[in-house]
């Protein structure tokens, strides 16, 4: 049954794509409508992301993670999960274990960043499956809570697909001392027992 109602796209267990199909009838134009059809995305998980890689997805745009005008230091990356459509990477993300601190005890988790997508494959679904991916790779390093930083526009995606805002104040360290992060930080429990990250934040090491 066709509707006009857009389907959220993580409700559904594939990416897609939206197409609109109209049919010339000789001068008149027969609207159909809206098509949401499957894209053949792959995933993998690879060992390395270079720059060159990263560059190659960013395809031209000048700051495609949008945090170049803050000057941070982020620290590499022990894991990387890529999309790949028609032998062509079109979506990365990547993570590492990272350890915090939260009212003087210390906390095992798992790090999310450098979460990028082709700009060409955007508002198609490619992002959720990322992000759902991803997570499930973090998973198996058996800590007990992911962690991610985010622009604000980002904030409602990270929300719809489990994260939740931490409220307190994250410090982060750079090569000029601790620093308080400009950015979002969000989190998710792995195992159901992590303590709710509220509080104030220490991360111990470079953010990523």
């Amino acid at each position: 049954m066709y509707t006009d109602a857009v389907p959220p796209v993580w409700d559904l267990p594939y990416t897609t794509t939206r197409r609109h199909i109209s049919v010339d009838l000789g001068g008149d134009v027969l609207e159909i409508g809206d098509l949401y059809c499957r894209l053949a995305v792959d995933v993998m998980k690879v060992g390395t992301f270079s720059t060159e890689d990263a560059a190659s997805l960013a395809d031209g745009e000048a700051d495609p993670y949008g945090t170049d005008q803050l000057g941070i230091t982020w620290r590499p990356k022990d894991h990387h999960v890529v999309l790949v459509d028609s032998g062509r990477v079109v979506a990365h993300a990547a993570f590492l274990p990272i350890e915090v601190e939260m009212a003087d005890e210390r906390l095992a988790g798992a790090g999310l960043g450098s979460v990028m997508v082709h700009r060409a494959f955007r508002g198609r679904g490619v992002g959720q499956r990322l992000i759902k991916e991803t997570t499930t790779h973090m998973r198996a390093l058996n800590r007990s809570y992911g962690l991610l930083f985010c622009r604000d526009a980002r904030l409602g995606f990270y929300e719809r697909l489990g994260w939740r805002r931490v409220l307190g104040e994250v410090t982060v360290d750079q090569e000029s001392g601790p620093i308080v992060m400009p950015l979002f930080t969000c989190w998710r429990s792995f195992d159901g027992g992590t303590p709710s990250l509220t509080d104030d934040l220490r991360l111990i090491g470079l953010p990523f």
